[in-house]
């Protein structure tokens, strides 16, 4: 609100925006889904293997839901990285939005539906995993907002320093 708004001749995705989203964040989301998937058979006696893991049972299905929280997480974490484009997301008050945590609240209830209710295995591929792994799961949040709080310094900086460039030639 101390912003005015913007001119209806900028676009709302920029090119900045798809930098953010895909270069920067997109990277740390995939090291999320994949670390998720090997973390699952790794705990479960795979440690260190990467390649010619079972391609069934109930490891493989289990890694498979792994992986889906893993994106989810991923999602709530990028969902409060992109509430601003300049405040850190630490700077943001937590509890001024309500739907923002109904939303969260919806998304986790179905996800645990699909990964703990047996009607949805088949129909999804998925198998219920250990209960202590959402532990790993929920470190991907402060990870998505970390790299994005990485993000917003870089570009601050680069902001100062083309400005001091640009006041310094005139």
């Amino acid at each position: 609100m101390a912003r005015p708004p913007r001119k209806l001749s900028d676009h709302v995705v920029s090119r900045t925006l798809l930098l953010r989203a895909y270069a920067w964040q997109g990277p740390v989301q995939g090291l999320a889904t994949m670390a998720a998937f090997y973390f699952l058979y790794w705990t479960q006696g795979y440690w260190g293997q990467w390649l010619d893991l079972p391609a069934q049972g109930w490891v493989y299905h289990a890694a498979a839901a792994m992986a889906l929280a893993a994106v989810v997480m991923a999602q709530i974490g990028n969902l409060f990285a992109h509430r601003s484009e300049t405040i850190f997301a630490w700077r943001m008050p937590l509890l001024s939005n309500r739907l923002l945590w109904i939303g969260i609240a919806t998304e986790i209830a179905l996800l645990s539906l699909l990964i703990y209710l047996p009607l949805f295995w088949p129909i999804f591929g998925m198998q219920p995993f250990p209960p202590a792994n959402w532990l790993f799961l929920l470190l991907w949040i402060p990870m998505l907002v970390l790299a994005d709080t990485l993000w917003k310094v870089l570009v601050r900086r680069l902001r100062r320093t083309a400005a001091v460039q640009k006041g310094g030639d005139a």
